[in-house]
């Protein structure tokens, strides 16, 4: 759940705002998984 950090006037900039911020939450997660993705494969190497 996106928490509000203050109540905009309108609307929209609240839809764009939530809208930024779960494409940076989204961009976080890649990130994330490219790590563990890598993690895992170097020690995949390193057993064989």
């Amino acid at each position: 759940m996106v928490r509000l950090k203050r109540k905009p006037s309108n609307f929209n900039q609240l839809v764009l705002e939530n809208i930024i911020e779960i494409k940076r939450d989204k961009n976080l997660l890649q990130q994330i998984e490219t790590k563990i993705e890598n993690k895992y494969l170097k020690e995949k190497k390193q057993i064989r």
